[in-house]
């Protein structure tokens, strides 16, 4: 063979080279494939706390919520989740809250965070992938992976962050809608309440608040459209009181 066939060859081994190692590589991320089952939001009536039971709220708590919503399961996590996936490349789900969407028989997949990002040049782009996130065991509650496709768990070379279970509304659904009364302290005899109201599915109707005051040396019996409330003892960090009527299951 001449020497410009040799140099053919050579210049040649180096696209191959880098082929098989970007096939390597995504298989690396890849594993096996499955198919996913999506899961459905949680659906529950919030109507708290009960009639005529004695409740306490601290500053910033809720006195009195109605409404009707929506939950998922989520992680939050401690810091950022990197898998190395050869060839200098690594996948890397950063600190944030992760929503369940979707499970197979050996994971759950949880999406909606930060965006996953790639490093490197070979196997994928530089970017972020907004689809991707964390994979976590059925049957532990263990990171177990990160993902750019729902149902392909790269779990090579793990470093993972620990994290704590969570739920969160899921504000995607429509009709979801809440109403309550927050307690925002005392200064003498008069307490504050901020009184807030939310509904989703309706852009041209965005959140309300609006704040209130009662004093409570005329009566310490308080209300807000329908709900009342009978104060026992506030002070500016806490209040003890009962639900005399909540308010009506009327969307706001």
């Amino acid at each position: 063979m001449d020497r410009q066939g040799v140099n053919n060859i050579e210049g040649l081994a180096m696209p191959i080279r880098l082929a098989i190692g970007v096939a390597l590589g995504a298989m690396m991320v890849a594993g096996c494939a499955t198919s996913t089952r999506p899961i459905a939001s949680r659906f529950e009536t919030i109507d708290r706390p009960a009639l005529n039971e004695i409740a306490e709220a601290n500053l910033g708590d809720s006195l009195l919520t109605r409404g009707i919503v929506f939950w998922r399961q989520a992680i939050r996590t401690s810091g950022p989740t990197q898998i190395n996936v050869g060839l200098g490349n690594t996948l890397t789900a950063p600190q944030g809250t992760y929503v369940l969407r979707a499970e197979d028989d050996k994971a759950r997949y949880f999406t909606g965070g930060p965006p996953i990002l790639s490093g490197g040049n070979v196997l994928v782009a530089a970017g972020g992938f907004p689809d991707g996130g964390i994979c976590v065991a059925r049957s532990a509650d263990t990171i177990v992976g990160v993902f750019m496709t729902q149902g392909i768990c790269g779990d090579k070379n793990l470093a993972a962050a620990s994290f704590q279970s969570v739920t969160v509304p899921d504000d995607t659904v429509a009709n979801i809608w809440r109403k309550e009364l927050i307690y925002n302290g005392r200064s003498g005899d008069t307490i504050r309440v901020i009184y807030r109201e939310y509904t989703s599915g309706d852009l041209a109707r965005p959140a309300f608040t609006q704040e209130l005051q009662y004093d409570l040396s005329q009566q310490t019996e308080i209300g807000f459209r329908e709900a009342r409330l009978q104060v026992e003892s506030a002070t500016n960090t806490m209040i003890r009181y009962r639900v005399l009527q909540p308010f009506n299951d009327a969307k706001p």
